[in-house]
This record gives structure tokens, C-alpha cells and sequence, in this order.
């Protein structure tokens, strides 16, 4: 049988990150991956991980599980992210009864063990493997559930979910960007005026923006290109949540991660 390889690009929602993350933070929530039927092999990881207020940061190591549906229904949530799982300091105290049945693999992500490319690229980092460095292959196996669960890409395709747990802390992903306006912005609005790091040093075309406490923006559809680059124009239907003068426009999905699978 011959090898047949897919790549899978995963950008998981963070929330309120006015503060740094802490050790054992949940750093994301259960993140929906739509990948071919199958049992697999997770061979690679890539990933682009942003830095604080226009430079590059540390990365720090990462927990990543992953899980599958349970009769249909996929795994509960583990709790908000940048809060605690629990009390305890191991995985196992973190994970809640009722996503145990639902976990079908674990991988312990040392960035140390992975190629830092961050000074080059002043605002971000990207992190891979290197000839010189052990290879960062996952190794490991997963499958989603038997029974079919609803995949927006039709029945070749299976769903499972990927969260995240911050192992060392410390992760900062504040940008510098902070609105600029005695009266705030309404829901509606498409421009909003900032000042502070410009916006095109942290943010790109697309990427969905969110207050530091989590509050939705929109989508980015342009930074001014002017002496300062710090208005920002949204995309239709523009402000989703009203925000406030100083309040700190950050990006929700700070960390995209680039899976290689092998079948």
C-alpha cells in the first residue's frame, strides 16, 4: 500500500490575554480538525508563533491533545483560556472526567528540540526541524470515531480536535496596538484609530482581532498605509462587540500550526 500524505493548517482560538499565560494555562480550547478518513500518522509540526508588541518572543513548550467524538457528541470543553484546569500541577489532575473518554493521543511539544527563527522576522517566530536537531515528528497515531461525525468537507473526511496546555507559561501575545478614541467604537464601525506598535509590524490581512479580554473586533481587512500604520479597517460587517479608548487590540489565533499526516 503506498503512502499518501496530507497537510493540515490549525489556527485555535486564544482568549483574554491581557496577561501573560501561566505553567498548566489552558492555552487553547478543543479545536476542531477536518482530516481525511483513516487511521494516521502525525509525522510533522510546523508552527508560526507570534511575538509581543512587534518583536519576536521565547516560545515556550507546549501540551497539545488530541481527541475524537464519543457517540456523536464531541469532548466538552476544558475549561477558559489563560485559567488554571485545576489546582493540580500534572496533566492528570488537569483533565476533566468527562473528556477522558473522548482523548486518543498526548504529545509533549519541546520547542527546544525545534529550529527558532524569530530575530529575522522581528514580530514572530517560526518553528521547525532542523538536520542538526532531533526532528520534531509527533509520532504518534490517531483516528477519529467509527461513527460518522458531521465534517463540512463530506464523508472522506473525519473531525477531530486538537487543545492546548501551557507547560512552561510565561507566553505573551499582548501587541502594543491600543485604541485610540475618547468615545471607543461602536458595533458596526469599520475603522478603528490606534496608537502605539503599528499594525502591520503584528497583524496581516484576514486575521481575526479581539480586545485583550476577549471581546470580539472582526477581521482585518486593511492597516492604513501611512506614517504610522495604526488605523485599522475591519471587514464587513466591521465592530462586532463595542470597545473602549485604550483598550488593547490583540490577535486571536497568535499560533498557527502546520501538521504533516501520513496515511
Amino acid at each position: 500500500m503506498k503512502s499518501k500524505f496530507s497537510i493540515v493548517t490549525v489556527k485555535p482560538n486564544l482568549a483574554s490575554l491581557a496577561t501573560a499565560f501561566t505553567a498548566t494555562d489552558l492555552l487553547f480550547d478543543w479545536t476542531p480538525i477536518e482530516i481525511p478518513r483513516g487511521g494516521c500518522s502525525l509525522e510533522t509540526l510546523q508552527m508560526h508563533y507570534a511575538g509581543t508588541e512587534g518583536a519576536a518572543q521565547t516560545p515556550k513548550d507546549i501540551e497539545l491533545i488530541f481527541a475524537k467524538s464519543v457517540n456523536g457528541v464531541a469532548p466538552p470543553s476544558l475549561g477558559t483560556p489563560n485559567n488554571k484546569l485545576s489546582d493540580g500541577d500534572t496533566l492528570t489532575a488537569a483533565l476533566t472526567q468527562a473528556a477522558r473518554p473522548h482523548i486518543i493521543a498526548y504529545k509533549f511539544v519541546d520547542v527546544s528540540n525545534m529550529v527558532d527563527i524569530g530575530v529575522d522576522l522581528v514580530a514572530y517566530n517560526l518553528l521547525g526541524s532542523d538536520s542538526d536537531k532531533p526532528n520534531p515528528k509527533l509520532n504518534i497515531l490517531i483516528e477519529g470515531a467509527q461513527t460518522d461525525y458531521l465534517s463540512t468537507k463530506g464523508p472522506g473526511y473525519q473531525t477531530i480536535w486538537m487543545a492546548g496546555i501551557a507547560n512552561e507559561g510565561s507566553e505573551d501575545f499582548g501587541t502594543g496596538v491600543i485604541v485610540d478614541n475618547g468615545a471607543g467604537y461602536s458595533v458596526g464601525d469599520t475603522v478603528i484609530n490606534c496608537d502605539g506598535v503599528a499594525g502591520d509590524i503584528v497583524f496581516a490581512p484576514g486575521d481575526e482581532l479581539i480586545a485583550q479580554d476577549g471581546a470580539l473586533v472582526g477581521t482585518l481587512k486593511s492597516v492604513a498605509d501611512d506614517g504610522s500604520h495604526t488605523t485599522l479597517t475591519l471587514e464587513s460587517p466591521g465592530l462586532i462587540a463595542a470597545i473602549a479608548d485604550g483598550d488593547e487590540i490583540c490577535n486571536r489565533q497568535p499560533i498557527t500550526f502546520v501538521i504533516g499526516l501520513e496515511y
